[in-house]
């Protein structure tokens, strides 16, 4: 079955992480600012002055394009998927209807929607339309044969509810077949824009990642076309 968070009732939650810079993102900035400082040197041996600017020019433009990059990097974390969780496919699910539901203490409602069948995305996007109905997460299944205990499905995402939590936890109950673990909006103040990443927990290891980002409905017509029709679009 696939897994939907409908997410009402205040419970005491997270508050998320601090966002830190990888090792990775870290040494390559390390090796920009060498680039940049051997291209700003002061000019010598008779190089034209006007060399030294250009270069310098050039320099800065680069450092800034790498720290944009660099805190877009550390906000978002880098999306992925290890063993033995598998993804089909992440984005935006149109309404259906639910079969039931599930407690799951850890969500701001207490518990979690149970969808019917093997759901199909709607659209393959990341960019979510803050629209009542609109759901969005990932498609996901365990390696056939793989151990199925002790999995938590940790939404990160902007404040919301009488407690601003910002984390939801719940057993995903992932099997070997494939089924759709998403949010669904069901009430308005649960559509606040931002940052929203799904994750898949095994003890103190995270074996998937995958984000999103909300925004306003004008700004991402397509979903709600589709899903509801003629919206936005003609």
């Amino acid at each position: 079955m696939g897994t939907t968070g409908a997410l009402r009732r205040p419970t005491v939650s997270g508050k998320g992480r601090e966002t830190k810079m990888t090792p990775v993102v870290a040494v390559r900035l390390a090796v920009l600012l060498a680039m940049v400082a051997s291209v700003t040197l002061a000019p010598s041996h008779g190089l034209a002055t006007d060399r030294g600017t250009r270069n310098e020019q050039i320099g800065n433009r680069l450092l800034g394009e790498k720290l944009a990059e660099t805190r877009s990097s550390t906000a978002t974390g880098q999306d992925f998927v290890r063993a033995p969780v598998e993804m089909a496919e992440a984005g935006i699910y149109c309404p259906s209807d639910h079969v039931g539901t599930e407690p799951a203490p850890e969500t701001e409602s207490g518990y979690i929607l149970l969808m019917a069948g093997d759901q199909r995305v709607a659209l393959h996007s990341r960019t979510v339309p803050a629209h009542l109905g609109i759901s969005f997460g990932v498609r996901i299944r365990l390696t056939p044969g793989s151990d199925t205990r002790n999995y938590r499905m940790v939404v990160q995402h902007p404040p919301y509810g009488a407690l601003d939590i910002t984390q939801e936890i719940w057993d995903p109950n992932l099997r070997g077949d494939w089924g759709v673990r998403s949010f669904q909006f069901e009430y308005e103040r649960e559509m606040q824009p931002g940052l929203w990443s799904f994750e898949v927990h095994r003890g103190d290891e995270v074996l998937m990642r995958q984000t999103f980002n909300v925004v306003p409905m004008s700004e991402a017509p397509e979903a709600i076309d589709l899903c509801f029709g003629g919206t936005f679009l003609s």
